[in-house]
């Protein structure tokens, strides 16, 4: 008895499943059932354009007329005429491959530099060490060594110096490209 009844139910279940629609079926016929909208826009390559869209206006052309708006913001001009003048007269390929190039030579630049920091650091510690494992050196040359480690010191800094120049100018490269057109992700 108990066998013909789960039976029953079973079969009534299954039933029912197979004539019910699923919540995507019924979805898809309401919006069938919907008119389409005229001025849905679709974008596509050919219709994106490169240059990107500044949030700031645009600075004055001349200085005298920047200053006498207040303008507080340094290199904004610089920026607007180098992007102004390369704009019109380079394809976007062109232009891409141009800051790929500057921006992986900017790059070696600083890797370059981090390498010459490194080394340098390196040299400056077995210095100290082989100075400061003789007791005798310490002696003898205790004057030359510090005059030693003060240029080396003086060098390690001016390349420390070079190198946040190097970043700096990176980041110029990058912000520059950005307003240029180029995407960020083609620079990599």
């Amino acid at each position: 008895m108990k066998r013909i009844v789960l039976a029953l139910t079973a079969s009534a279940i299954l039933l029912s499943a197979a004539n019910a629609q699923s919540v995507a079926d019924i979805a898809r016929q309401e919006r069938a059932k919907k008119p389409a909208k005229s001025n849905a826009h679709v974008f596509t390559n050919e219709n994106l354009s490169l240059r990107s869209v500044s949030d700031e206006p645009a600075p004055p052309k001349d200085p005298a007329s920047a200053s006498a708006t207040g303008s507080t913001k340094p290199g904004a001009a610089e920026v607007a005429k180098k992007t102004d003048a390369a704009a019109p007269a380079e394809d976007p390929g062109k232009r891409l491959e141009e800051y790929r190039s500057k921006i992986a030579q900017q790059k070696q630049e600083i890797t370059q530099l981090q390498r010459e920091i490194d080394v340098a650091q390196r040299e400056g510690k077995l210095r100290a060490a082989q100075y400061y494992g003789d007791a005798g050196s310490r002696l003898r040359d205790e004057k030359n060594y510090m005059e030693n480690q003060r240029k080396a010191d003086a060098e390690l800094q001016s390349k420390q110096q070079a190198l946040a120049q190097a970043q700096q100018k990176l980041a110029q490269l990058q912000e520059e490209a950005r307003h240029a057109g180029v995407p960020s992700s083609q620079l990599q």
